[in-house]
C-alpha cells in the first residue's frame, strides 16, 4: 500500500511540473492592467494643453506622451475603480477611446519535454547581403554575449527610460538574449542587425505603454523586422494603431501566438498586419503548450530549444517566445537577399515554401495553425539556394521585372509641317512627322 500511495504521489508531482508552470504562467498573462493607469487617446483635432486639462478635469494626472499621435498615459489613485475612470474619459466628446494600460509576460517554458531534441541552426555561406536590422521587443539582451558579437546595435530601455539595453541575468532577464539568438538561427548567415528595445522587466513583464513605446521607436528608427515574443489576452486599439503605423512605413511585425494551449486570440499575435507563429516539434507536431487559432499565419519549432542566455553560455527553455523569433530571422533573410519584398510578398513566400501539418497528429487544429510550418532544415535550403539563384518565388511575390533598356530620346521634330509629299495611284499620300501616312483622294 506504501509504494502504492508513493507511486500516486510522483504521478501528481510529475503532472504538476508539466502542467502547474503553464498554469501559473498564464495566469500571469491575463492579468487585467496596470493599476492607477489608463491609455486615452484624444481627437487629432485636440491640443496638448487641451488634453492636458481634460485629463486634470477627469481626476486623473499625465504621467506620458506617447508616440505622434494624441495618446497619453494618465495615471489616477487606484482606490478609484478603473470602469468609472473610463467612464469619464469615454463621455467625452475630445477623446477617441480610452482602455486600461494592460500587462504583457514574456511567453516561455522554463523546462524542457524531454521526448524532444532541438535543431542545431544551419550553417552555410550566404554572403553579406543587405543590412537588415530587426527589433527585439523584450527583456533586455546581454551584448557582451560571444555569439552576439558584433550583431547589435544601439536601441533603448522603456523600463528604464535609459539606453542602457543590457541585461543583469536576474529574473528571467536572459529572455531577451535567448529569443536574439533565435533570429539568427533563423537568418543564417544574413547580415542582420539586433535592436534591442525593452519594454518587460527582469521580472518577465510589462505595459502595453512600454510596448507601443517600443514598437514606435522600432519603427522611427529603421528597423525592418520587429519581433514581439509577448503577450496577454487583452486588446488594445492603442497598439494595433502602433502596429498600424509600423505596417504603413514598410516594418514588418511578427509575433508569438502564445501559450495557453487553447483556442483563443492572443495578442499582439492576433491583431492585423502581424504575423503570427504557434509552436511545434521539430516535425511539425503541434505543441501542447502552443495556442492555435484563425489567425495564425504559421508555426516554427518552440518545443524545447537550445538558447543563448545571460553570461555567455546556452539553457534549454521552451514557447511560442522562441518559434516566432526563429520565423523572424528567415523574414530577415529574405529581406537580406531581397529587399524589394513587401511585407505582404514575405508572408506569401513563407506560407507557400512552408510544409503540410496534415498527417502530423494535426487533424482537430485544422486551419488553425497556419499555413504549414518552417524548421532548421529550411534554413539551410533556403541559403543554398539564395546563394545559387536558384530560390523560388510564388507568383504572388514575385522579383520585379528587369527595367527596359534605355533608349535614346526621339529626335526634334522639324518645323515644316509635313516631311514628303508626292502622288500614289489613289491620290496624293502625305507622310507626317510621327511617320502616318495619309491618304488623300484625288478631286474628280
Amino acid at each position: 500500500m506504501n509504494k502504492l500511495w508513493l507511486l500516486a504521489i510522483l504521478l501528481l508531482l510529475g503532472t504538476g511540473m508539466a502542467l502547474g508552470f503553464n498554469a501559473i504562467r498564464e495566469k500571469k498573462e491575463t492579468a487585467a492592467f496596470v493599476p492607477g493607469e489608463l491609455l486615452v487617446q484624444f481627437k487629432a483635432d485636440v491640443t496638448e494643453p487641451t488634453a492636458k486639462r481634460l485629463i486634470q478635469e477627469a481626476g486623473a494626472s499625465l504621467k506620458q506622451r506617447i508616440g505622434p499621435e494624441a495618446l497619453y498615459l494618465v495615471s489616477f489613485p487606484e482606490k478609484t475603480p478603473v470602469e468609472r475612470m473610463l467612464a469619464r474619459f469615454k463621455k467625452l466628446p475630445e477623446v477617441d477611446f480610452a482602455e486600461p494600460n494592460g500587462i504583457v509576460q514574456g511567453l516561455f517554458l522554463d523546462w524542457v519535454f524531454p521526448a524532444e531534441a532541438y535543431a542545431e541552426p544551419a550553417k552555410s555561406t550566404l554572403g553579406a547581403g543587405a543590412p537588415v536590422k530587426v527589433a527585439v521587443i523584450d527583456t533586455a539582451i546581454d551584448a557582451s554575449h560571444p555569439a552576439l558579437s558584433g550583431k547589435i546595435v544601439p536601441g533603448y530601455n522603456f523600463t528604464s527610460n535609459s539606453t542602457n539595453t543590457q541585461s543583469t541575468g536576474s529574473g528571467v532577464d536572459w529572455h531577451g538574449t535567448a529569443v536574439s539568438g533565435r533570429v539568427l538561427d533563423g537568418a543564417g548567415d544574413a547580415n542582420v542587425q539586433i535592436m534591442p528595445v525593452t519594454a518587460l522587466s527582469a521580472g518577465g513583464s510589462g505595459s502595453w505603454a512600454n510596448v507601443i513605446n517600443a514598437v514606435n521607436y522600432a519603427t522611427d528608427n529603421g528597423a525592418t523586422v520587429i519581433n514581439l515574443s509577448l503577450g496577454g489576452s487583452g486588446y488594445s486599439e492603442a497598439l494595433q494603431r502602433s502596429i498600424d503605423r509600423a505596417n504603413e512605413k514598410g516594418v514588418i511585425v511578427v509575433a508569438a501566438a502564445g501559450n495557453t494551449g487553447a483556442d483563443q486570440q492572443f495578442y499582439p499575435a492576433a491583431y492585423r498586419g502581424v504575423i503570427s507563429v504557434a509552436a511545434t516539434n521539430e516535425s511539425g507536431q503541434k505543441a501542447s503548450f502552443s495556442t492555435y487559432n484563425s489567425t495564425v499565419d504559421i508555426s516554427a519549432p518552440g518545443q524545447t530549444q537550445k538558447l543563448l542566455t545571460h553570461g555567455g553560455g546556452t539553457r534549454m527553455a521552451a514557447g511560442t517566445s522562441f518559434s516566432s523569433p526563429f520565423i523572424t530571422g528567415m523574414v530577415a533573410m529574405l529581406k537580406s537577399a531581397f529587399p524589394f519584398l513587401t511585407g505582404s510578398q514575405v508572408e506569401t513566400v513563407l506560407k507557400t515554401q512552408a510544409k503540410s501539418l496534415e498527417g502530423k497528429n494535426n487533424s482537430k487544429y485544422n486551419g488553425k495553425l497556419g499555413a504549414g510550418f518552417l524548421n532548421a532544415l529550411d534554413v539551410g535550403r533556403w541559403m543554398r539556394e539564395i546563394r545559387d539563384g536558384t530560390f523560388r518565388f510564388p507568383w504572388q511575390a514575385a522579383p520585379p521585372r528587369p527595367a527596359p533598356p534605355v533608349v535614346a530620346p526621339p529626335q526634334p521634330i522639324p518645323q515644316t509641317p509635313w516631311l514628303a509629299r508626292g502622288k500614289g495611284h489613289k491620290g496624293t499620300y502625305v507622310l507626317s512627322p510621327h511617320g502616318d501616312v495619309v491618304v488623300q483622294e484625288s478631286k474628280k
